[in-house]
């Protein structure tokens, strides 16, 4: 019984000894500030390359976790 209140105290507890990859606790950007500070350069990069802005920013946006990474 112990040993199952130890697992589900770490598992409840995990998310809050886990720091992100930057280490910090909190998030560096929201969603919508990731893209108000990047859309500028995805339609420069559009108007460059001819690929879609919105491409652009949904892959910086996965693979970044929107600036988070």
């Amino acid at each position: 019984m112990l040993k199952r209140v130890s697992v589900f105290i770490f598992l409840l507890l995990m998310p809050l000894l886990i720091p992100l990859s930057n280490g910090s606790l909190f998030l560096k950007y929201t969603l919508t500030e990731y893209v108000a500070a990047y859309k500028e350069i995805a339609v420069k990069e559009m108007n460059r390359s001819g690929i879609p802005a919105s491409v652009t920013m949904a892959q910086g946006i996965l693979e970044s976790a929107y600036g988070n990474s």
